[in-house]
């Protein structure tokens, strides 16, 4: 499972961008809605079915009305 943060749009950036804490905005905005949706979902994923968690993560993440991050989950 990865949860993609973005890119500070610096190649040198990289590092300490993706290694920081989420500011607290990110963090309630749409880390803890997404972080929810996965652990509400995880048996999916643990019984070999990735496509049906992932389906279920995005719409349980869209019903929680938290923002769209760039790249927010990949499997």
């Amino acid at each position: 499972m990865r949860i993609g943060v973005g890119h500070p749009g610096v190649k040198e950036l990289v590092e300490p961008y993706v290694l920081q804490n989420f500011p607290a905005e990110e963090a309630t905005g749409w880390v803890e809605p997404l972080l929810d949706a996965i652990a509400e979902t995880i048996s999916l994923l643990l019984s070999s079915a990735p496509d049906a968690f992932m389906s279920e993560v995005a719409r349980r993440f869209a019903l929680s009305g938290a923002g769209s991050p760039e790249g927010a989950a990949q499997s």
